[in-house]
């Protein structure tokens, strides 16, 4: 398993690969409290060998693509392109306008007016995205230089897609805390039992109020400030020519 983990890129790893082991963790959990002899480390080199591992990371890559674009509708556009607009934007303008101005410095070229914005909002949302891309290819490129940047990605990443998983990780726990409860009645270990029962349900009590899209949202405004943080830089130094 150490092996895996080090050839996936530290976003792969981190945003896919561990949402999807907190989904599967209840599972491994109940079956190491009610049976202590068993061990998955023996099936390990199988379940790798069959490419599982990545075959649930393009899963849940999937998944959260689907969600975050349900989020955008929800939220009005994301927390990238709406801090560019100056229409329905944030209030404090003064930023608003220094962010914009360094974004069209950088690009090359102006981003939409307010009157552009009135007239066409889906064409000025369009252009903020495109502008938004180019700056994320540059700093992508630069990950050593904009470590907080890359961090603050995978932290979207990884609540975008735990929120996707949501249904599966409580799907899970339901028929993993029933499936305790029938071995509590039938198995020795019912320390074990119990024991997994509190914890899966400690598990539920998590996924229900921690993983909302609320938190997402923040997290993905904390990556756009990041982001455009380092347009100061970006501007300064000539990355722009």
């Amino acid at each position: 398993m150490t092996d895996l983990l080090d050839k996936l890129d530290s976003y792969s790893r981190k945003a896919r690969l561990y949402p999807a082991l907190l989904v599967s963790l209840p599972v491994a959990l109940s079956v190491t409290l009610i049976l202590p002899g068993f061990t998955f480390e023996k099936f390990l080199p199988i379940i790798i060998a069959a490419g599982i591992p990545f075959f649930t990371m393009s899963v849940v890559r999937i998944r959260g693509q689907r969600l975050q674009k349900k989020l955008e509708k929800t939220w009005g556009g994301l927390p990238t392109t709406q801090m560019l607009r100056i229409v329905g934007g944030e209030a404090n303008r003064v930023s608003v306008d220094r962010r914009r101005r360094l974004l069209a410095k950088f690009i090359g070229e102006p981003l939409p007016t307010e009157e552009e914005e009135r007239e066409n909002p889906l064409e000025a949302d369009q252009r903020y995205i495109l502008a938004t891309r180019i700056l994320i290819a540059r700093v992508r490129d630069q990950r050593e230089k904009y470590p907080r940047v890359h961090d603050e990605n995978v932290g979207f990443g990884f609540w975008r897609n735990l929120l996707a998983l949501k249904p599966f990780a409580l799907a899970m726990l339901t028929l993993t805390i029933i499936a305790n409860g029938i071995a509590l009645a039938y198995t020795r270990e019912v320390s074990g039992a119990l024991i997994a029962i509190l914890l899966n349900i400690a598990f539920a009590a998590c996924w229900l109020t921690i993983v909302k899209a609320d938190r997402v949202q923040q997290q993905g405004e904390t990556y756009a400030e990041r982001l455009y943080e380092t347009l100061e830089n970006l501007t300064s130094d000539g990355s722009s020519d």
